[in-house]
């Protein structure tokens, strides 16, 4: 079960990167528009 938990451990972390980027991306659009 230990296996089953890191790699659900493992995919939240990437989910969070992607969100961190597109939060990134989304406030420079939007610093860009201003």
């Amino acid at each position: 079960m230990a296996t089953v938990h890191d790699a659900v451990h493992h995919i939240q972390d990437e989910i969070t990167e992607i969100n961190d980027q597109e939060n990134k991306d989304s406030n420079n659009i939007s610093s860009n528009t201003k």
